[in-house]
């Protein structure tokens, strides 16, 4: 459930230009005096927003919970290439000061004062030693990825298009980008190539962290409030709030955690007649349907436990 809740806070913000999420607890942030100049971006007043993504304190490195080439209807890894190795689970290479690397970052505020997407962008994506590259990525809807083979092999990376194509390393493979929202790029049917995050947005103002999580956002609407997310699958989203001057830099640090799926539900069983109180934890987490089993087969584990206990030894024995 906390997984599904953190992709619809990244859905959310893919699909409008001002929401929220959990606040966390950052350094506050410091501005930069702007110069006389006008910086104007259709009309809007812009600066410029630097930060830094850091894990909290005394957390490990983030990791997928599984392996990136474990994809099921892949094939085996082509014998010229790497074999997996930890760093693949790792998507977010962290340095001695906590920063992180590949970490989607995003500001949002008015809707009604912010910027309309520009010239779509192309971005390169390769595969290089049977890997997608980057391996995080953020665009705005209308924008084209551009995917290069390295490799000699066929690799069919999963780019939303309807029909898995080939992407053969003599033609490179065009994709539009035409729907907001994040999702993971894997190759199917075919070799895999690791995973690539896809973060896609309807608005231009957000970035990708780089090496020891160091950001930077040009054209941040100047002159009202705005909210710096920072977030990836395996961290839970967090974002500070800061106010840009036209022309001035504002800097902000963002503290995140490793994200921690909640662990399942412990089995419950009820002996015959107890029931569940009202308000407790678990009264919420059975239906009526659910107690009723749990009753059915308490009862009959009770049947047969009756039925097979010998007699106590301190019960009368009959010569």
């Amino acid at each position: 459930m906390r997984r599904a809740a953190q992709w619809g806070v990244l859905l959310a913000l893919c699909l409008a230009s001002c929401n929220g999420c959990e606040e966390e607890e950052t350094p506050p942030t410091t501005t930069t005096a702007p110069s006389g100049e006008r910086h104007l971006v259709g009309g809007i007043p812009v600066g410029t927003i630097e930060g830094i993504v850091r894990l909290a304190e005394g957390e490990e490195a983030p990791s997928y919970p599984d392996s990136p080439f474990d994809v099921p209807t892949a094939g085996q890894l082509p014998s010229d290439c790497s074999p997996p190795h930890g760093s693949d689970r790792r998507p977010l290479p962290m340095d001695d000061a906590r920063g992180l690397a590949n970490v989607g970052v995003i500001a949002t505020g008015d809707p009604e004062h912010w910027i309309a997407p520009g010239e779509p962008t192309v971005h390169e994506v390769r595969i290089h030693d049977c890997r997608l590259e980057p391996m995080t990525l953020t665009a705005t809807t209308g924008d084209t990825l551009h995917v290069i083979n390295d490799s000699g092999y066929p690799f069919m990376p999963d780019l939303g298009l309807g029909m898995l194509q080939a992407v053969l390393p003599s033609d490179p493979l065009d994709a539009p980008i035409d729907r907001a929202g994040p999702r993971a790029i894997q190759c199917a049917f075919a070799a895999p190539c690791g995973r690539m995050q896809l973060m896609v947005f309807r608005q231009p103002v957000h970035t990708v962290s780089g090496a020891g999580g160091h950001f930077r956002i040009e054209n941040a609407p100047a002159d009202q409030d705005l909210t710096i997310t920072a977030w990836h699958p395996v961290i839970a989203s967090a974002e500070v709030t800061a106010r840009v001057t036209e022309g001035g830099t504002t800097h902000v640090e963002i503290v995140v955690h490793r994200f921690a799926p909640p662990p399942p539900p412990a089995s419950i069983v009820l002996p015959p007649g107890q029931e569940i109180d009202p308000g407790s934890p678990h009264d919420t987490q059975m239906t009526p349907e659910e107690l009723e089993r749990l009753r059915t087969e308490a009862a009959r584990l009770e049947a047969e436990r009756a039925a097979t206990t010998p007699p106590s030894s301190s019960a009368p024995v009959t010569p």
